[in-house]
C-alpha cells in the first residue's frame, strides 16, 4: 500500500473527525475544563481516555457497517439502522447544523474583528461564502483542506503546550498530585464522547478508500486517538495554571494573554478561525452527499444557509439552543443505540464466518 493511500484509509477518516468535531469540543478550552479539568488532573485525564476509547469503538462499528452496506452518506447509512425512521436522524441533524453554523459564524465574525478590524458583518458572512464554495469543489478538496489545516493545528497545539511548560515553573508529576476533586471521570468522559457523537455521520464521505472490513475496524479505532490529541495537548496545558484555570471564563484566551508571545496568539487565533469554518465545511457537505441524487441540490445548500444566516440574525437560535441538551439524548436513541443493536446485528448477519476479509 502506497503512502497516500495508507493515508485515505488509516488517517483521513481520523482527522477530518477532529476537524469537525473541534470547534464545538475543545478549542477554546470552556469543554476540556469544565468536563475533565474540574474533577482534578488525574480523573481528569482518566475522562479523556474514556472519550477517546468510545470514540474508538462507535467509529469502528460505524465504519465497518458502512462500508459492509456501501453506505456513505448519512441518509443511506440510517435507512440501514432506522427504516423510515431515517428522517428522525435528519431532523436531529439540520437542527444540529443550524446551531452549529450560527455559533460559528458568529465566532468568526468576532474573531476577525477583533485580529483584523473587519466589519462584524463581513466576518459573519465570510464562513458562509467559505463554506459554498468548499460544497461546490467537492469532496477531493474537502479532504485535502482538512488533512492540511489538521497537520497545522496538531504543529500549533503542541507548541502552545510547550510554551506553557517553557514558561511555568510547574511540575507535571507535582500537579498530578493533587487530591482528586470528583470521581464522576467515567460518567463525564462518556457523556462528552456521546455529546459529539452527532459529527461521526458528517465523516461517511471519507470512508470510500476502505477494501476490507479489517482496514474499517483498524481506522475506527485511530479515528478517537487522532480525535483526542489536541483535546489532550491543551489539557496538559491548562495543567500549567490548575487549579487557577478552573475559573477563567476562555481558557485558551486566558493562557495566551499569560503568554504575551504575539506569534502564537495569531497562529493560535489562526487556527481556530480554520477550525470553525472546517466544522462548518464538514456538516454542511454531508446534507450535500445526501442531496447528490436530487436536481438543483445548490438550491437546497443556498437555502439552508441563507435560513441559518437568517435564525442568526433573528435571535432565533437562542431559543433553539435551549433544547440542545435534549438533541444530545436524542442523537444517543436514535443513532448509538440503533448502532449498538441493529447495527451489530446487521454486521454479523453479513459477514458471519470471516469479517475481516469482506
Amino acid at each position: 500500500m502506497s503512502v497516500a493511500n495508507f493515508f485515505k484509509v488509516y488517517i483521513l477518516p481520523g482527522i477530518t473527525f477532529q476537524s469537525i468535531v473541534i470547534s464545538g469540543g475543545y478549542c477554546t478550552g470552556q469543554e476540556i475544563v469544565q468536563y475533565f479539568l474540574s474533577l482534578g488532573p488525574t480523573n481528569g485525564f482518566y475522562g479523556l481516555l474514556i472519550t477517546t476509547a468510545f470514540w474508538s469503538v462507535i467509529c469502528a462499528l460505524c465504519f465497518v457497517l458502512a462500508k459492509i452496506y456501501h453506505a456513505y452518506d448519512y441518509k443511506t447509512f440510517f435507512k440501514l439502522l432506522l427504516g423510515r425512521g431515517w428522517i428522525l436522524f435528519e431532523a436531529c441533524y439540520l437542527y444540529l447544523v443550524i446551531i452549529a453554523l450560527s455559533v460559528i459564524a458568529a465566532s468568526v465574525g468576532s474573531m476577525l474583528q477583533d485580529l483584523l478590524g473587519l466589519p462584524y458583518m463581513i466576518g459573519l458572512l465570510l464562513p458562509f461564502f467559505y463554506i459554498f464554495i468548499m460544497i461546490r469543489r467537492g469532496s477531493r478538496s474537502i479532504e485535502k483542506m482538512f488533512s492540511l489545516w489538521s497537520i497545522l493545528l496538531y504543529l500549533v497545539f503542541f507548541a502552545f503546550l510547550i510554551s506553557c511548560y517553557k514558561n511555568s515553573n510547574t511540575n507535571l508529576f507535582g500537579v498530578f498530585a493533587f487530591a482528586p476533586t470528583g470521581a464522576n471521570w467515567l460518567k463525564n468522559g462518556i457523556k462528552y464522547a456521546s455529546y459529539n457523537l452527532g459529527c461521526i455521520p458528517a465523516i461517511l464521505f471519507t470512508l470510500r478508500y476502505f477494501k476490507t472490513t479489517k482496514q474499517a475496524i483498524i481506522s475506527g479505532l485511530l479515528a478517537g486517538p487522532l480525535a483526542s490529541i489536541p483535546g489532550i495537548l491543551l489539557f496538559m496545558a491548562l495543567l500549567t495554571e490548575y487549579p487557577t484555570i478552573l475559573h477563567t471564563i476562555v481558557p485558551s484566551t486566558f493562557m495566551l494573554e499569560k503568554l504575551a508571545i504575539p506569534l502564537l496568539t495569531i497562529s493560535f487565533s489562526t487556527i481556530l478561525i480554520g477550525t470553525l469554518v472546517e466544522t462548518g465545511v464538514g456538516l454542511v457537505h454531508a446534507f450535500n452527499e445526501r442531496m447528490a441524487p436530487v436536481k438543483n441540490k445548490n438550491r437546497w445548500i443556498i437555502a439552508l444557509l441563507v435560513i441559518v444566516f437568517g435564525l442568526s440574525q433573528f435571535g432565533l437560535v437562542k431559543l433553539i439552543m435551549q433544547g440542545y441538551g435534549l438533541l444530545t439524548w436524542f442523537m444517543i436513541s436514535v443513532f448509538i443505540f440503533p448502532l449498538l443493536t441493529i447495527g451489530l446485528l446487521k454486521i454479523r448477519s453479513a459477514v458471519p464466518n470471516n469479517p475481516l476479509t469482506v
